[in-house]
């Protein structure tokens, strides 16, 4: 499995050499470098017939990757929560001197609420929640979309969930 997810991320990253493209920090993955991981478990679990047996795996795996990457459940707040939350723990030593002041977010709406999930004072769900109210409010049905996707796809049992954001998704559909 490491040899596949070395050999995946030299061939994903700019003259094989594997960086930023892939990985936050000096260690951890970003989406891209994750979702390449994954590819690669996965395979070894297919390799090894883990789970099901190698035809049951060839039977049913049957989606591209890039139907896989373009379904995926991250949204541009999730980006934006790992990209502060890198920003924190790389503004000091050993990355920058002790010294470094952390810069300040972004005025706008969406990194307003990725700040309160990356500081604790709004959980994952909530600052989800008020990023569709948010994308209902500006009109952007794309990210509206992304944002029920991934809040349905973390809690699917929640009755409550679905029709609350229905209504929302069919407001904006007035609007047009």
């Amino acid at each position: 499995m490491r040899l596949r997810a070395r050999r995946d991320f030299r061939a994903s990253s700019p003259d094989s050499l594997i960086g930023r493209s892939l990985i936050l920090e000096h260690l951890h993955p970003n989406a891209r470098g994750g979702f390449l991981m994954a590819r690669a478990f996965a395979e070894a679990m297919r390799a090894h017939g883990l789970l099901a047996t190698k035809a049951e795996w060839a039977a049913r795996d049957t989606i591209s990757d890039l139907t896989l990457w373009n379904q995926r459940h991250l949204t541009e707040l999730d980006e934006l929560c790992a990209r502060r939350r890198v920003g924190i723990l790389t503004s000091g030593w050993p990355f920058r001197p002790s010294d470094t002041e952390i810069a300040p977010p972004k005025s706008d709406s969406l990194s307003a609420i990725a700040e309160r999930m990356v500081t604790g004072t709004e959980s994952w769900r909530q600052g989800h929640q008020d990023a569709v109210e948010y994308y209902l409010h500006i009109g952007d049905r794309a990210e509206l979309q992304q944002e029920r996707s991934a809040l349905r796809s973390q809690f699917p049992l929640d009755s409550t969930l679905s029709p609350a954001h229905d209504l929302l998704y069919i407001k904006m559909n007035q609007r047009q």
